[in-house]
């Protein structure tokens, strides 16, 4: 047995579960069929891995499976954690089954489990892999960014399918907005809780959240304001052509450090890059 100084989770795991409890009532959310059909159309056993940007809705989605689940399955089969929550990101998965079985007083494990922002996770490739190939549960697995497939995801080769989750289509936008025309598409974007809300704080948030956060933690940058310099610097060219080597010159750095500073971007879907196409 490994001894662990770290604080109780009980309490946070029943608190991100509620369909455990009695009478519990699904949440009303904004349905996005196109992503929730097509993850739960799957039939197979393969995990399912979903990426995508922050706040771009992925957890409403796991969220939204989770109740049709809810409808046909026991609820307390289902198991959803968040590694965002301060208590349990760096935890292992195993210690957080161990724990599910003590709430519930059992040797068995569940048929479901949701893992939200697993980069978060410590050796949750390997303990995903283990759970896979030894059990029949069927597991979610979301992340911010392709930092979640780093080369350990090779542990996990041809044990699962990727779905990348994008910003609100304009389909989805009047979903959201009725009687939204292409203009408030244009003007307001595709993030789903400021397409609701229009707290221009919620956008600084996300951004400051990727900028500081997860390119600081994965990447270990030294210079994170470059990163912000540089999507500022995007954000004025949207119309017009741009390449390393322009980057290079209006931020007076290298070419190779501009090229992996798109990249960076790229990685946590900041920035998406649009090619020309031409006759040649």
């Amino acid at each position: 047995m490994v001894e662990c100084n770290l604080p109780m989770i009980k309490d946070e795991i029943i608190q991100l579960n509620p369909w455990w409890e009695k009478g519990y009532k699904n949440l009303k959310i904004i349905s996005r069929p196109g992503y929730v059909d097509k993850l739960m159309d799957r039939t197979t056993k393969l995990i399912q891995l979903i990426t995508g940007a922050r706040r771009v809705g992925k957890t409403y989605i796991l969220k939204e499976i989770i109740g049709r689940l809810t409808e046909k399955e026991n609820p307390k089969s289902i198991l959803y954690i968040t590694a965002e929550l301060p208590n349990i990101s760096g935890r292992e998965v195993m210690e957080i089954l161990n724990e599910y079985k003590q709430i519930h007083n059992t040797n068995k494990l569940h048929k479901y489990l949701y893992l939200d922002e697993v980069q978060d996770l410590k050796n949750w490739q390997t303990q995903i892999k283990y759970l896979y190939d030894n059990y029949s549960i069927k597991i979610f697995v979301s992340g911010s960014s392709s930092l979640v497939l780093t080369k350990e995801t090779s542990k996990l080769t041809g044990r699962f399918i990727l779905t990348h989750i994008y910003p609100l289509s304009f389909t989805e936008f009047k979903l959201f907005r009725k009687g939204a025309k292409i203009e408030d598409y244009l003007n307001v974007g595709g993030y789903p809780e400021y397409v609701i809300s229009g707290q221009r704080e919620v956008l600084m948030d996300t951004i400051e959240g990727i900028l500081y956060r997860d390119l600081l933690s994965y990447y270990g940058i030294r210079n994170p304001v470059m990163l912000k310099d540089l999507l500022q610097l995007l954000c004025d060219k949207i119309s017009t052509p741009v390449s390393d080597k322009l980057v290079a010159k209006d931020l007076k750095i290298d070419i190779k450090t501009a090229q992996f500073y798109l990249q960076y971007l790229q990685d946590v879907f900041l920035i998406y890059p649009l090619y020309r196409e031409g006759r040649s």
